[in-house]
C-alpha cells in the first residue's frame, strides 16, 4: 500500500491560534484493468483509496466513455479470473477483468450441436455409397 499525505490547511477559530498545516494520510491502492476484445486488450492502472470497491474503480478507469456499448448494467467482472460483485473490495496489485457478454447460451448451443450429431448419424445410414470407378484401359 502506498501513502501519499495530502496538505491541508484547517482554520482554526482559538483564541491566539493561527492557521496551521495539518498533514492528512490518505491510504492508496493501484489496481489494473482489463477488457479483452477479439482483436485487441485494453488496460489501464488505476489508484483508488484504500477500502474502494470494484464499482469505484470501473468508475475511475474510463471503461465507460471508452466503450459505450458495453452493458453496464449486466457488467461481469473478476478478480485474477475468480468472478465477483461490484461491491467487493479491492487491494493492492489485483487485476480487475471485465468479461464479455456471451454471444449464445451455451446450453443451447449445447442442444444444438447434439442434435446436428443425431442427424448426421442417421444421415449415413441412409446415404448411398459412393462407388470407385477404375479405368484399367
Amino acid at each position: 500500500m502506498k501513502t501519499k499525505a495530502v496538505s491541508r490547511r484547517l482554520e482554526m477559530d482559538v483564541a491566539g491560534a493561527t492557521s496551521l498545516p495539518v498533514e492528512v494520510l490518505v491510504q492508496t491502492v493501484t489496481v489494473t484493468v482489463i477488457f479483452a476484445q477479439r482483436d485487441s486488450v485494453w488496460h489501464t492502472g488505476v489508484t483508488v483509496p484504500d477500502g474502494a470497491d470494484i464499482a469505484t474503480v470501473l468508475r475511475r478507469s474510463g471503461f465507460a466513455q471508452l466503450f459505450p456499448d458495453y452493458p453496464l448494467e449486466t457488467v461481469a467482472v473478476g478478480v485474477f479470473g475468480r468472478r465477483c460483485r461490484l461491491d467487493e473490495k479491492v487491494k493492492q496489485g489485483d487485476r480487475i477483468e471485465i468479461y464479455r457478454p456471451l454471444q449464445f447460451d451455451p446450453m443451447e448451443s449445447r442442444r444444438r450441436r447434439a442434435a446436428h450429431r443425431k442427424t448426421a448419424k442417421h444421415q449415413s445410414e441412409f446415404r448411398p455409397r459412393r462407388v470407385r470407378v477404375v479405368d484399367n484401359s
